[in-house]
């Protein structure tokens, strides 16, 4: 579960406060939370549920055989090349 929400300051007592509504206090429940500044892409959405993430290529069984050979990811590169292109952002 993922949202967007916007905080309410109280700057001289050092506290932020969310409000996410019934139907996202079970994110706060779990323990610990992520919080992260809000990415560009999501300036138009609003407060509230963001949709999950996914990734089509990685869930289908017809080319997961296809990201596990080993022949396929060293013409790629190999792991270490795939991972320096990951940690630039590009994936």
């Amino acid at each position: 579960m993922r949202a967007l929400l916007t905080p309410e300051i109280a700057p001289r007592m050092g506290v932020v406060l969310f409000r996410p509504g019934s139907e996202l206090m079970p994110l706060f429940m779990q323990g610990r939370v992520l919080l992260e500044p809000e990415p560009e892409q999501f300036s138009s959405f609003a407060s509230g549920a963001v949709p999950a993430v996914s990734q089509p290529l990685a869930d289908d069984p017809a080319v997961r055989d296809v990201f596990c050979n080993e022949s396929v990811i060293y013409r790629a590169g190999g792991l270490d090349s795939l991972e320096s292109w990951l940690l630039r952002g590009n994936g």
